[in-house]
């Protein structure tokens, strides 16, 4: 398994209309390690995601992987360094089956339909989710939509994962079920970034926690230390927690 840091940010910016969407924010992201990404609707987390994956470019700052700075670089690029991602609304291609959508992710990289459907199939089994290979994507369950498309990012077999609100939507036996799995895909050397609101699924989970509020760092430590930071508290999780 690889040891160390994968993903280095540095700094990073972006402004829209004068608003700074994400101000100077900087995090490691290491071999096998889970951090959440956490913060109120609008502090910057899914910005900051999209900076990293390539769909928006940085006003400032440095996405690094190894010594190679990937901000501002296209998404297919970004995607064939190592990095893969999931959405927040998920969408898959309704006419095609659940192999063929997760085949798709790995065609440009292996060249052929056969190599494609065998690291599709392959995530697939990773995922728990292998007898749905034949179903079609579309009338798919939420639960099984999301397993769906982790199992397209997962089929890129990347180094470092970036993970939108996976939890949404689901009940908390799914929850339990999506926490192992990503446990496992930790476990292989993959450093994996989670955006989430669902503290009880998140903070169990992760080993790190980044929080975000109005683009900048607000808290980043140790989750048992989110609820009792009372910046976090004021600004996000409220008094109740």
């Amino acid at each position: 398994m690889p040891t160390g840091p994968l993903l280095r940010v540095e700094g990073l910016t972006k402004g829209f209309g004068g608003v700074r969407a994400v101000d100077g924010v900087s995090l490691t992201l290491g071999a096998g390690t889970i951090t959440g990404l956490i913060g109120p609707n609008g502090s910057g987390k899914t910005t900051l995601v999209n900076l990293i994956s390539g769909l928006e470019t940085p006003d400032g700052g440095r996405v690094l992987m190894g010594n190679v700075d990937l901000a501002g670089k296209r998404p297919d690029r970004i995607a064939r360094a190592g990095i893969a991602r999931t959405f927040q609304a998920v969408s898959l291609p309704e006419g095609a089956s659940v192999l063929a959508a997760v085949a798709a992710a790995r065609l440009e990289r292996d060249g052929s339909i056969a190599q494609a459907e065998a690291h599709a199939l392959w995530a697939l089994e990773r995922l728990g989710a292998a007898d749905l290979a034949a179903r079609p994507c579309a009338g798919l369950p939420a639960a099984l939509r999301r397993r769906v498309e982790l199992a397209r990012a997962l089929a890129r077999q990347p180094a470092v994962l970036l993970l939108d609100e996976p939890a949404a939507g689901l009940t908390d036996g799914e929850k339990a079920e999506l926490a192992g799995h990503l446990r496992a895909i930790a476990a292989t050397g993959t450093a994996l970034l989670v955006v989430e609101h669902d503290m009880g699924f998140l903070l169990p989970l992760a080993g790190h926690v980044l929080c975000l509020d109005q683009g900048r760092p607000l808290y980043e430590g140790p989750p048992d230390g989110v609820r009792n930071d009372p910046a976090v508290v004021a600004a996000y999780l409220g008094e109740g927690a």
